[in-house]
């Protein structure tokens, strides 16, 4: 079995926080700190958080286990962030925008790509 790199194993460990903290905020267990993980609209789809939550646990267990669809679903859900932090010029998050373009490059890395194979 192929060892995970350190990059992706961190990758996989925050996209499964994120899908906790979304699932947990979706169960209503984070009561008044669910508006810091959360988005307020998100909250008004039914089990929308629960199933996002889901997704995103279950996409870093396929990162974790370099699982070429959670590479692609990844690539693509960091695009579609790149793409919707240019849409909201100026009031660009450069932080975020920064944090997705370096997750880009290092997944685009030759040596990282073919672990994913």
């Amino acid at each position: 079995m192929t060892k995970t790199p350190l990059g992706v194993a961190v990758l996989a460990a925050l996209n499964m926080l994120v899908g906790l903290l979304m699932l947990l905020g979706g169960l209503g267990v984070l009561g008044p700190l669910v508006d810091l993980v959360v988005a307020a609209w998100l909250l008004s789809l039914p089990l929308s958080t629960t199933v996002i939550g889901i997704f995103y646990i279950l996409l870093g267990l396929g990162l974790l286990l370099l699982m070429s669809w959670a590479y692609w679903v990844d690539i693509v859900f960091v695009i579609i962030n790149i793409l919707l932090s240019l849409v909201a010029l100026p009031s660009i998050s450069w932080v975020s925008f920064v944090i997705n373009v370096a997750i880009v490059v290092y997944l685009s890395q030759s040596s990282i790509k073919r672990k994913f194979r």
